[in-house]
């Protein structure tokens, strides 16, 4: 096999120094070449820089965004950034077809989004159905306004074009939907490593595609057993598509350095092929019962789970034990936040009503979901995105001296502060998505039977949650602690995985 030509793939499995290797690797490029090492997102790419730069490699950091903002300027305007540019186009078409409506916006913006993400013909409302259909959208071909809708894909879209053509005006998405669909190119590079292949989706995967000149060499780095994404418009399939459009050496790396021994041993029975370093430690996989869980715990843990609501209601618990725990991920707050500010806009809203207001939309959202495909992993969805939004009520009415001072402002306020990205000396507490690249010396499992989801259909979805499974096995450093419910019986045993 000539490795001095073609494209590549490496198959790292978690804590496989892949960083490390690629960096090294980084350092052998010709002194005069254009290489750049593309990383899952800005943070990252600064401290890879920083690596990059230590280790004397020609190559630099960046992002694929970055990379897309290149292409841009081939539009010879002075670009610029408007987050809300799709949400004002969408809600300006809605009110010009006397159809808007909040909740529907949100919907309608969600779909034009990932058409953009997966580079689907817009005008095909075939498309348009399966991308509702695949990402849970409250949205339906039955609905009175669906013939809107379906026209306002292609419209907004346009209108988008159009913009970015007039006044440079692009938000996120267009930075990797419009130099495919206008045929922009950014510079092109002799060498390109890509990080997190995995999780890429169709307009970025187009893009990389569209970033390396004709003798240039691609290096793709992923796990497809990390594939985690594929709610959020990543291609569930992307290693492979990658393999077949490339043409890749596929290179592993299957040798886990981060995790202890039984550790490891219980990815391999998810997934075969990982193995441990020869010196790892044992390891420890502890049993405990959650309403002890206070007495284990430590700063600098981290607990993780496969849904949010379990999560919250640790961390009240343990907040109420005097640990102190953040929920990571300020986003999650956001989300709820939004939908709040969607329940606020009925006519018969009041802080007082809200508990009634929220399951009147839990009922009427079960209604639209029905006993279609996929329906019940909707309603999974639904069902954790209500009882957490209900615990953190209950949580914000605790802390005021009087139910008098209970209002909107006050319990968004107690949201915003619940959901942080703060590191530091306390008890971390994550959903999986959210931990993953991230590691522990301890980490703790909260409802391991929602692992992979009970309500998961086969196939893509079913393989996105025994995923989920193997990355939240490989989290820790030396202990694993499961979480369960009551004490078990026997002990704790990981049964095979059944998706091929």
């Amino acid at each position: 096999m000539d490795y001095r030509r073609g494209h590549g793939l490496v198959d790292a499995v978690p804590g496989s120094g892949k960083t490390t290797s690629l960096i090294e690797a980084a350092t052998f490029l010709p002194p005069n070449c254009k290489a750049i090492f593309l990383a899952f997102n800005k943070h990252i790419a600064v401290e890879l820089g920083k690596k990059l730069a230590a280790s004397n490699s020609p190559m630099e950091a960046s992002t694929i965004h970055s990379l897309g903002m290149q292409a841009l300027r081939g539009l010879g305007k002075r670009l610029s950034f408007q987050e809300k540019k799709y949400h004002t186009l969408s809600k300006a078409y809605l009110e010009s077809e006397g159809a808007y409506d909040y909740t529907l916006l949100i919907q309608f913006k969600k779909l034009i989004s990932f058409a953009q993400m997966t580079l689907v013909d817009a005008s095909s409302e075939e498309s348009l159905l399966q991308i509702i259909d695949h990402y849970d959208l409250e949205l339906s071909p039955y609905d009175i306004e669906w013939p809107i809708l379906r026209r306002g894909v292609r419209h907004v879209l346009d209108k988008g074009i159009e913009q970015a053509h007039t006044f440079g005006s692009i938000d996120f998405n267009d930075m990797v939907w419009l130099p495919s669909i206008l045929n922009l190119a950014p510079a092109k590079a002799d060498f390109l490593f890509v990080d997190e292949c995995q999780d890429l989706n169709a307009a970025q995967l187009a893009l990389v595609m569209k970033s390396v000149n004709g003798f240039g060499r691609l290096l793709f780095i992923g796990d497809r057993r990390q594939s985690v994404y594929g709610f959020a418009g990543a291609d569930t399939q992307s290693v492979q598509t990658i393999i077949e459009r490339t043409n890749a050496t596929v290179l592993p790396l299957s040798i886990c350095y981060r995790c202890p021994k039984r550790h490891v041993q219980l990815c391999a029975e998810i997934f075969p092929g990982i193995e441990s370093a020869p010196w790892a430690k044992e390891g420890t996989v502890s049993t405990i019962v959650a309403d002890r869980l206070e007495e284990y715990v430590q700063p600098g843990d981290l607990i993780i789970c496969r849904t949010t609501a379990p999560l919250v209601e640790t961390c009240l618990s343990l907040l109420r034990a005097g640990v102190r725990a953040k929920v990571r991920g300020r986003d999650i707050g956001a989300n709820f936040i939004t939908l709040i500010n969607k329940l606020k806009k009925q006519p018969a809203f009041r802080f007082e009503r809200f508990t009634e207001i929220l399951l009147e939309y839990h009922h009427q959202q079960a209604i639209l979901i029905g006993v279609g495909k996929d329906a019940d992993m909707k309603l999974a969805n639904l069902d954790d995105k209500v009882d957490t939004i209900l615990a953190l009520h209950g949580a914000y009415l605790d802390t005021l001296s009087h139910p008098h001072q209970a209002d909107m402002e006050g319990f968004q306020s107690y949201i915003n502060t619940f959901f942080s990205d703060e590191h530091g000396r306390m008890v971390v507490l994550s959903t999986v998505h959210k931990a993953k690249g991230l590691e522990e010396e301890r980490v703790f499992i909260l409802k391991p039977d929602l692992m992979p989801h009970p309500k998961a259909k086969p196939g893509w979805q079913l393989e996105q949650e025994y995923n989920i499974k193997y990355v939240a096995y490989s989290r820790a450093k030396a202990n694993l602690f499961i979480v369960q419910e009551k004490t078990p019986a026997g002990p704790v045993q990981v049964p095979q995985r059944a998706v091929a």
